[in-house]
This record gives C-alpha cells, structure tokens and sequence, in this order.
C-alpha cells in the first residue's frame, strides 16, 4: 500500500468534504461528541481557519480520513482524527503518518488528545501512537443528548511529545517549535477571498 497523500484543506469546499463524507457513514455524532445535534456549522467552528489546522488525508483519490488541530497552543495542539471505513482496516498506519505531517509541518512540541473515556478504540490507537498513559477527567467530555442538553461523562486525556514520536516512528522531522501565528494565515486566507 502506498503513502497517504495530505492536502491542507485551506478553503471552504475542502473543509466541508469531512463533514459531508461523516454524514455518509454515520459517524457524525462520534467525532462531534460535544454536540448533540452535529451540524455542518458545528463541524466548521471546530475546523475555522482562525483557530485550526484541517489536512485531509487521501489514498488514491479516496478521502481516507482527516486531522485538525483545534486549539493550538503554544508549540502544542489538541489532535483530532476521523478515519474513514475504507482506511479503517488500515489505521494505524494512517494515524501515524497524520501525526507525522503534523509534527513535519507545524514543527510542534507535543499533541495533546482528550477523548471520551468509554471510547475504548480511540485510547487503544493513542498507545499505539505513542501517546503517554491516559489521566481520567471526571466529568471534562460534555456529551450532550436531545433528552438530557447538561450530561457530561469522563474524559481521558494523553500527551505525546515529538521526540517519543521520532523514537517511536523514526525517520520524522526534527524541526524546532518555529513562530506559528494564527493571524498571519489568516490574513493570508483573507487575502485570497476564503
């Protein structure tokens, strides 16, 4: 199998393919956990290019899956991931390579993932990426329903730090945490109308 191919999705057509193609699978209320209703102005809150970082990951010309960092802090950021059923089969390789173009493109320090603590599969994928033992969050996920708009459930947060990664997965990038400024892209997607 070949590489998984990233593309920045830095207009509004390529960051709504995520959205659309969760729609198509069902798997809408999983990733946006946090809402209980999902819409695709929810999926593009989160995805905003004032605040985000969204590449999408293809295999072929097949959408495979998408990673977006919301917020990024400093020389971190809160990871996200949806893997698409073709590539679930395959996703260990394909988190590892998003993870990868992450640390390779942004020059990060560290990834930080919180999930909810009944998402067995999600902590699963984070050990095997090289995330550090998980701190259970009592209460920290809200996870809203239509019946209940207050319920909130634990929450499970993990940090992996580059040089883990690089050890881990070796052959990565060994860039150092370069000045990553929000306004500057967005005045650049300004610019361009987006």
């Amino acid at each position: 199998m070949s590489d998984y191919r990233f593309v920045l999705a830095d207009t509004p057509e390529l960051r709504r393919l995520p959205f659309e193609r969760m729609e198509a699978e069902g798997m809408t209320r999983a990733v946006l956990w946090h809402r209980a209703r999902p819409t695709l102005v929810d999926w593009l809150e989160g995805v905003n290019p004032l605040n985000a970082v969204l590449y999408l990951a293809y295999d072929g010309e097949e959408l495979a899956g998408a990673a977006w960092l919301n917020p990024v802090v400093g020389c971190s950021g809160f990871v996200h991931f949806a893997i698409f059923k073709g590539a679930r089969p395959d996703w260990h390789r394909l988190g590892r390579e998003a993870i990868g173009k992450l640390f390779l493109v942004l020059a990060l320090k560290s990834l930080l993932a919180f999930w909810p603590a009944h998402f067995r599969h999600v902590g699963r994928a984070a050990a095997y990426w090289g995330f550090g033992e998980p701190l259970l969050v009592p209460g920290g996920c809200p996870m809203p329903t239509r019946a209940r708009p207050g319920r909130c459930r634990d929450g499970c947060m993990a940090v992996l730090t580059r040089e883990k990664f690089m050890n881990r997965f070796p052959g990565g990038n060994d860039g150092q945490c370069g000045d990553f400024s929000f306004r500057g892209r967005a005045e650049r997607a300004r610019a361009r109308g987006l």
